[in-house]
């Protein structure tokens, strides 16, 4: 039996960090904040299903219209008692 192949694994070496630089697990800094780019392009498949599905999306609105006046309507009803 080899001795060798029961001992730890061999890790590689990896250069140090540079001087001054902060490990932050592979994410951006909080001291170095990065603004967000988003364009047409990243919203399209969203204009594309709702332009594709718009009279669901309609009658889903409009019931959920008359659910809620419904259920407002009994719920806070004004009256004597």
């Amino acid at each position: 039996m080899n001795a060798s192949a029961a001992s730890e694994p061999v890790r590689q070496k990896f250069p140090p960090p540079p001087t001054g630089a902060s490990r932050w697990n592979g994410r951006a800094s909080p001291a170095e904040p990065v603004a967000a780019i988003s364009s047409l392009r990243d919203y399209w498949p969203l204009v594309v299903a709702v332009t594709l599905r718009w009279r669901w999306l309609a009658a889903a609105a409009a019931a959920g219209m008359l659910l809620g006046a419904l259920g407002g309507r009994m719920i806070w009803s004004t009256g004597y008692t």
